[in-house]
């Protein structure tokens, strides 16, 4: 996840909250600012009137986000409930969804979800019980809103996040569908007496969808989807011009709170959006263009992480055929036909060293189900592609053997990617953490001579 917004609240200030740190955003405020505070080790909201809404809300730069706090040491209401509260979408104090806990003067704490369109109120998820509260528990609020929907889940800190959604419902509203500001809030309810000041701790709001490139050859992403629960269906996708392709093992049904896939299939020189879907609904990352190092052209196979860099020496054609049956019936030519094919051509690659040869041998041999991904820096239509090449010929650029340039002539084949299914060859540092669990860098040095190694290692 990206944190759009961080805030311990290690400072203090009257009145007000002053600037969010992270965003360099000042904080917002229904009502007045004199009702709200920082003490140098948390943010405080005077509740002095019953039944007054008060909201501190800073902005996050995206509509997408999960927004969490802190309430801490909270007492056992008296007279009447306190509600805690995580408004998202907040485009001011008559537009908003929010997350609402409610603590009463005894029985169950509950949480539902709740909306506030032109000034009017309306449940958007029935409230749930989530525990109950004694003097002094602290507790966690979090709320997420991403393309129609809207979750939230609750826990006493006596116990564990439970990783689940408590509640969720539809996040339709046009008014508000693109609002984004988030925060945090609290409301004495009738006959409440002694909640006058409720406080909050370690503000955060974050992205539902992450990603993050990894600085190898040739470049490759990382995209982290996150605040997922079991049972979600979550599909992947790389958008290039408004075209969607599905990432490579994009599609799953979780059995995890948080899905990372690799994209080493990505093109350079253009910009690249991702987007997850989740039980139909939507969220995207920002755009990025991601660029290839060294101005040449790579061939690469990204599901078991082989890449040769080359040239391309030429490229004179390429043919497409038709599968067509001819019937000479009297005088004239009848044609029974179908659609053009895929490309097939001789494509020339060129390179340098030694090295670089047995590199593109490497790949052009072991190259998963004989496939291979050509691309340049730019992101040239008609040269980038998935191909299989099925006929290889390597000479030698001087015949005297006096130097290491090598010329491959290849038959190349147009075809689609990979199979779906396959998921692309990479890791992180928790993948590491999983396979080496309990031991130290002297087993991993053991098993990886080089970090050339290591990033080429399955650590599935």
């Amino acid at each position: 996840m990206t944190n759009l917004n961080l805030d311990p609240f290690t400072r203090t200030t009257s009145p007000g909250l002053g600037t969010e740190p992270l965003s360099g955003q000042a904080w917002q405020y229904s009502g007045a600012n004199t009702n709200y505070s920082t003490t140098g080790t948390t943010a405080r909201i005077a509740l002095a009137a019953v039944g007054t809404l008060l909201y501190a809300t800073v902005e996050t730069g995206k509509a997408d986000h999960t927004a969490r706090i802190t309430f801490p040491a909270l007492p056992v209401p008296t007279g009447g409930a306190v509600t805690l509260r995580i408004p998202v979408r907040y485009l001011d104090s008559s537009n908003y969804y929010e997350a609402v806990l409610t603590i009463p003067t005894a029985g169950s704490v509950t949480l539902g979800i709740s909306k506030r369109i032109g000034g009017a109120g309306s449940s958007v998820a029935t409230a749930v019980n989530v525990g109950t509260h004694a003097a002094g528990n602290s507790w966690v609020v979090v709320c997420s809103v991403f393309g129609t929907t809207i979750r939230a889940r609750a826990w006493n800190t006596t116990g564990a996040d439970p990783a689940t959604w408590s509640v969720s419902g539809a996040a339709v509203d046009t008014a508000i569908q693109s609002a984004t500001q988030a925060g945090w809030g609290a409301r004495r309810e009738t006959g409440s007496t002694n909640n006058t000041t409720v406080d909050g701790d370690n503000y955060q709001a974050n992205t539902i969808i992450q990603v993050d490139e990894q600085a190898v050859y040739p470049p490759r992403v990382l995209i982290t989807v996150v605040d997922l629960q079991v049972g979600d269906i979550v599909s992947v996708y790389r958008s290039v011009a408004g075209v969607r392709t599905l990432v490579q093992g994009g599609t799953v049904t979780m059995t995890d709170v948080a899905l990372l896939r690799i994209d080493a299939s990505l093109p350079f020189g253009v910009p690249v959006t991702y987007v997850a879907a989740i039980n139909g609904s939507e969220t995207a990352s920002a755009a990025a263009v991601h660029t290839l190092p060294g101005g040449k052209v790579v061939v690469s196979d990204a599901i078991a992480a082989l890449s040769a860099e080359v040239v391309i020496w030429s490229w004179a054609e390429k043919a497409y055929d038709r599968s067509s049956t001819v019937f000479r019936v009297g005088s004239r030519n009848v044609v029974v036909s179908g659609d053009l094919s895929q490309s097939e051509g001789d494509i020339e690659l060129y390179v340098d060293a030694t090295s670089s040869a047995e590199n593109l041998r490497d790949v052009l041999a072991d190259c998963t189900q004989g496939i291979v991904q050509i691309r340049q820096p730019g992101g040239y239509d008609g040269v980038d592609g998935f191909y299989v090449l099925t006929d290889i010929r390597e000479r030698r650029f001087s015949q005297d053997g006096s130097d290491e340039k090598r010329i491959f002539t290849c038959h190349a084949v147009e075809v689609d990617g990979w199979a779906a299914a396959f998921t692309a060859l990479g890791f992180t540092y928790g993948d590491l953490a999983a396979v080496y669990a309990g031991l130290t860098y002297s087993n991993l040095a053991a098993d990886f001579a080089t970090y050339l190694a290591l990033g080429q290692a399955d650590l599935s």
